[in-house]
């Protein structure tokens, strides 16, 4: 898993209760050699690291209605 976090093939990662998680760059892959589409919900580190010639992303924002709804949301 470090690895691979090193190695920059890790679109997300991250640690809870003593747990390891994140999405590698080759399950996005997995998945669009299935011919399916991914939907993924990423902070912009992983929007940059997603930005290759491999996976080639459609970005979406979506702009909250306010900043004090944004800063709402991201408490929970």
């Amino acid at each position: 898993f470090e690895s691979l976090v090193y190695s920059h093939r890790m679109l997300e990662h991250g640690e809870y209760k003593g747990h390891l998680y994140g999405t590698s760059v080759d399950a996005v892959q997995t998945v669009l050699d299935e011919g399916k589409i991914c939907v993924m919900d990423l902070e912009p580190q992983g929007i940059q690291l997603a930005r290759t010639q491999e996976l080639k992303p459609y970005v979406i924002f979506i702009k909250p209605s306010s900043m004090s709804r944004m800063k709402q949301s991201r408490k929970n």
